[in-house]
């Protein structure tokens, strides 16, 4: 990322940070406003978490590192209010998270109030129809004979039938198959309820409220909404159903529906096999790729118009690392990240976005681990998507339903 902090004359930094101070957001917290002057002063490089406990004068001098990220979490919370109360601000300042190579740091971005953040949700925010952000929970298998519980990432059913469940296994994977398994949804993967929170969050900071939906346990219809899809077609019966829906010869990217870490790339072009070769990794003849090592993930957001109608929008985020989800989903709302993401696709931040897209993501998992911390994004490419070649009937896709469950 290049430093932006430079491109800004301090003058005009630290007249914001004084506005900030004076503002609501900040008014009825000093701790907030310790810890935002502070980080002002080091602005010029990253700060560790062991700096800002042993800096002198420091209000948290000595405090444990779990509760100084805790209080930047907040602090990033207050900047966001601060800017949802002053949309006009013409620079913006923010609080990146830190990872590794990179403490916490200010940035300073000189936006004239037009963000990308706030450009890429837009057709969501702008929508009158409801927002829901939609889990998928994944499904696992208990023997209970052999005392194991199975999990597989292709194996996954609309609603919680036990019919369903074994007659899937009995698909793909036969030799686990038995009458005598316990079928269940134990638990929705940590990346997705990150993501699904990161983006909930900024919706409530633009004045919209978003459902986040367990997939699994709802009534709620928001197939018919303007629903943001955590999940990809391996591992959601219901993602799978919507995307068949499309041409699939026009498919630019998607998940290896029978390779774990595999995506499969349409007429990849000389930009998008470049920018593969820097990660290390060639598609084969039909444009399928595989990585080789863990610490590298795939990830695919994709805009649609609603199949089902009424003007709406739909967003997917598919990896098949639940952490990279997250990574992908905290990019798209943070404008540090988003900028150079537009910039190299070469989107306007006051033009609207095209109506259907998809985008592909690599992401650094170190140090290796599909569920480990995981570096900032990189994009591989991007392309427009696909037509609709028929609505999804809801009586097909959505058949069954369970008592509602929503956040």
């Amino acid at each position: 990322m290049t430093d932006m902090n430079d491109a800004i004359p301090d003058n005009e930094k630290r007249d914001l940070i004084v506005r900030m101070l004076a503002s609501a957001s900040f008014a009825d917290s000093p701790t907030m406003k310790e810890l935002l002057s502070y980080l002002y002063k080091h602005h010029k490089k990253p700060l560790s978490v062991k700096d800002i406990t042993v800096k002198e004068g420091c209000l948290w001098k000595g405090a444990t590192e779990e509760r100084i990220r805790e209080r930047v979490f907040t602090l990033q919370r207050h900047i966001s209010e601060y800017y949802a109360q002053s949309p006009d601000e013409r620079i913006q300042c923010v609080l990146p998270k830190a990872n590794k190579g990179r403490g916490y740091q200010l940035q300073f971005l000189r936006t004239d109030g037009i963000l990308a953040c706030r450009n890429f949700w837009a057709a969501h925010s702008s929508s009158e129809r409801e927002i829901d952000v939609v889990i998928e929970p994944a499904l696992f298998y208990w023997d209970d004979d052999d005392g194991i519980m199975m999990r597989f990432m292709d194996a996954n059913i609309e609603g919680t039938d036990k019919e369903s469940a074994l007659a899937v296994l009995e698909t793909h994977h036969e030799k686990y198959h038995k009458e005598t398994l316990i079928h269940g949804h134990i638990y929705i993967e940590v990346g997705s309820v990150l993501a699904a929170e990161a983006i909930r969050e900024f919706l409530r900071i633009e004045g919209k409220h978003a459902h986040i939906v367990v997939n699994k346990q709802t009534q709620r219809e928001w197939q018919i909404g303007s629903p943001i899809i955590i999940g990809n077609e391996r591992s959601s019966a219901r993602v799978r159903k919507i995307l068949d829906s499309l041409e699939p010869e026009t498919l630019a990217y998607h998940l290896d529906r029978h390779r774990y870490g595999g995506i499969t790339l349409r007429s990849p072009s000389p930009q998008e096999l470049a920018a593969l070769r820097e990660i290390g990794v060639r598609p084969d003849a039909d444009g399928n790729v595989w990585m080789p090592l863990t610490k590298w993930t795939f990830g695919i957001v994709r805009r649609i118009p609603n199949p089902f109608g009424g003007g709406g929008v739909m967003t997917f985020i598919s990896s098949d690392g639940t952490l990279t989800t997250h990574q992908i989903a905290a990019a798209l709302v943070d404008e540090v990240q988003l900028r150079p993401i537009y910039k190299k696709l070469g989107w306007r931040f006051d033009k609207p976005l095209p109506e259907k897209f998809e985008l592909l993501f690599s992401v650094r998992l170190w140090p290796g681990g599909f569920d480990d911390r995981a570096s900032e994004v990189k994009l591989i490419s991007g392309r427009p998507q696909p037509s609709v070649k028929r609505p999804v009937r809801q009586q097909d896709s959505f058949r069954h339903q369970d008592p509602s469950t929503h956040m």
